[in-house]
């Protein structure tokens, strides 16, 4: 299927913008000036001249203000965007079993737990009773005991699709010269298996938590240093790598509350298909925006961001 991004045209609304204030500016001073001649410097007409130029002199000033908070709001909103960051699950995919919400869900049943078990540990991490890396221990000792398998988590996998014309727009962003990233709260394996090892080619950094096996059996589970605080970490990293002038020249997208912490970092971020998340709290998203179709997606961006 073929894809094109129309390319944005804010530059040219702000240049033409631009001119016209300028022009503005220009024929109020020609205004007042054109006005004061037309009156004698006598005293009788004193007022008269007085009123011209205060008048000719409120446009200028009034151009002058809306000229410099064109520029501002300009400079606020439509700085360049140069790299965006994923999230994995809602965002770049999503799970086509109805009432499952995380992978990790689907793990436990895969075992024949219930989801009540995944989630009544997960709201423990979550209220601050036990560290991420206590969680990932935990688990990893309810997964031995069931005997997991890297085969199991292949079957998981299946219950994944990425969302439609995701490559597609990727690879456009790609042509473009956008830096592309990915950081998950998701499972390595898993999203290696939907991305069929196509994740280097398409993205310049990726990271996500890991399973270790031996011998086809779970050793450990390693938590990844960069979900919920550690997006924001991330992201900082991502800034100083690519030397950016702006943490804004970054959009991150994801849809979940371990999401939420990566306006922390600066950056500028979307809400899409929001879970678990108030997509409409400005403490957390900057937008939102709901749609399975990537094409969607970016001709939504291309009107709210100016891309690279």
């Amino acid at each position: 299927m073929g894809l094109k991004i129309q390319k944005n045209n804010i530059y040219g609304w702000l240049a033409s913008t631009t001119n016209n204030v300028v022009s503005s500016v220009i024929a109020s001073a020609l205004f007042a000036i054109l006005f004061s001649k037309l009156f004698e410097y006598s005293d009788a007409e004193f007022s008269r001249k007085s009123l011209c130029i205060i008048i000719g002199a409120s446009f200028i000033l009034l151009s002058l203000i809306l000229f410099f908070l064109i520029r501002y709001f300009s400079n606020k909103k439509f700085i360049p965007i140069k790299a965006i960051v994923f999230d994995f699950d809602g965002t770049l995919s999503k799970i086509k079993r109805v009432g499952i919400t995380s992978p990790w869900e689907l793990i436990w049943l895969k075992l024949g737990y219930k989801i009540a078990d995944c989630k009544k540990l997960y709201t423990k991490f979550y209220d601050g009773k036990i560290t991420h890396k206590r969680w990932c221990r935990l688990t990893y000792q309810k997964f031995k005991s069931k005997k997991l398998t890297e085969k199991h988590l292949e079957e998981v996998s299946k219950d994944f699709e990425l969302l439609a014309n995701v490559k597609e727009v990727l690879e456009q962003l790609k042509e473009r010269g956008v830096r592309l990233y990915l950081v998950s709260g998701s499972i390595m394996h898993l999203i290696k298996y939907i991305w069929n090892d196509e994740l280097d080619y398409y993205f310049d950094r990726y990271e996500a938590n890991v399973f270790r096996f031996k011998n086809n059996e779970l050793v450990e589970i390693k938590g990844t240093d960069y979900d919920f605080k550690g997006k924001a970490v991330f992201i900082k990293e991502i800034f100083k790598h690519l030397q950016l002038k702006s943490p804004k020249e970054i959009l991150f997208i994801g849809n979940s509350d371990n999401d939420e912490y990566a306006r922390k970092s600066g950056a500028r971020t979307l809400c899409l298909n929001g879970a678990l998340t108030n997509p409409y709290n400005k403490n957390a998203w900057d937008d939102t925006y709901k749609t399975d179709d990537f094409i969607e997606l970016m001709a939504y961006i291309e009107k709210k961001y100016l891309i690279k």
